[in-house]
């Protein structure tokens, strides 16, 4: 469905969406700053496992103009954001690739030992809101409890949410979306993300073992 996809860049461009000018304001220079992420990503056998299948990895460059002392600074952040997905079987025997999992990886962007990049403070709450609220195609987005997963070595909170999404032209249904709260990976975070219609049986553990086995390297 073309919303997934549009979620899922929605939620490579949350890097940096918060920070502000007080914070980044030790960054001083004429030209643009960069920074670029690694990538994360699920191996192979985890994906046989689980029955997903890798769609790529897409480069989502978010940029930002910040004022500092009556001058104006350009940050650009380069997020690498790793897709998947698997068919989804309707009780009417249509199938759409309807369930999908991503890893959002974005860069620390670490000025004189100081973290900017705002995910790190952002709950999975906020994470989901700020990716949803970038484009039409979603339902309001309702709260379904919390769990924890440990994504990178690190435990993490998850939070678990419902919404109404269209999965193919005219197909709508009930989808449950995980939403891992960022870890450290390096000079890196991480962003774990999982969405299925809530009609597939046992996809919750399958989202909790891809976020298990999500690896990460500085590319």
């Amino acid at each position: 469905m073309d919303s997934r996809r549009t979620f899922l860049r929605a939620v490579g461009a949350i890097g940096l969406a918060g920070a502000s000018a007080g914070c980044i304001g030790v960054i001083t220079g004429e030209e643009p700053a960069g920074f670029s992420a690694g990538v994360a990503t699920v191996p192979s056998a985890t994906l046989e496992e689980t029955g997903y299948e890798p769609v790529g990895v897409e480069d989502v460059e978010v940029e930002r103009t910040f004022s500092v002392a009556g001058q104006e600074r350009r940050v650009v952040v380069t997020n690498r954001l790793a897709q998947y997905d698997k068919a989804v079987e309707l009780p009417t025997g249509d199938s759409y690739q309807g369930a999908l999992f991503a890893a959002l990886t974005t860069p620390a962007v670490e000025v004189f030992g100081r973290t900017m990049n705002p995910v790190a403070e952002l709950g999975s709450g906020e994470l989901a809101r700020r990716a949803l609220g970038e484009f039409e195609g979603f339902g309001d987005l309702r709260e379904d409890g919390t769990e924890t997963a440990t994504v990178l070595g690190s435990e993490t909170e998850v939070g678990l949410f419902l919404t109404d999404a269209e999965i193919a032209a005219g197909v709508t249904a009930e989808v449950r979306i995980h939403v891992a709260e960022a870890v450290r990976a390096g000079e890196d975070f991480v962003v774990a993300i999982g969405a299925y219609p809530t009609l597939l049986s046992g996809e919750d553990d399958h989202v909790r073992t891809m976020m298990g086995d999500v690896e990460h390297a500085d590319d």
